[in-house]
């Protein structure tokens, strides 16, 4: 069995192209309603109680971030999505053929700024997009091969 890695590697927001990307994270927040009854070892109902979708990454292109971004943070919406792109990690962490990778577009939301580091060697700043719905898309949506 194969599992097919991907990693964050730029990010689009209203055409400004956020790369140096250093850390990631995408999760599905997905909270699930388990319920037992009558003492039974297994849960007999399952629902997902609520679905938040939230991404974080971090970049060292601090000056790129902040003139798009700004301090307080950007509106994502239908005219100005965040679209990320995501390589295809191969055997040995290198990156797989151009027609592998992913493009993944959030249509609704907001990009903040959650935290600037920095130290002798590098600087980075962090950023989280909450995701919202806009009523027709999905949170994240797959939006093809890049």
């Amino acid at each position: 069995m194969t599992t097919a890695l991907h990693t964050i590697y730029a990010v689009d927001i209203d055409s400004t192209l956020i790369d140096q990307v250093t850390d990631q994270n995408v999760s599905p927040g997905i909270s699930q309603i388990l319920r037992r009854s009558d003492g039974q070892v297994y849960p007999t109902f399952n629902a997902a109680g609520q679905v938040a979708p939230s991404i974080s990454f971090s970049t060292q292109a601090i000056a790129t971030a902040l003139g798009k971004v700004g301090t307080t943070g950007f509106a994502l919406a239908s005219g100005n999505p965040a679209i990320l792109f995501f390589q295809k990690l191969t055997e040995g962490a290198t990156r797989a053929g151009a027609s592998s990778h992913l493009k993944m577009t959030v249509n609704e939301g907001i990009i903040v700024p959650r935290r600037i580091t920095a130290d002798a060697n590098d600087a980075s700043i962090e950023y989280d997009i909450v995701t919202t719905y806009d009523g027709t898309n999905a949170p994240i949506v797959l939006t093809g091969v890049a």
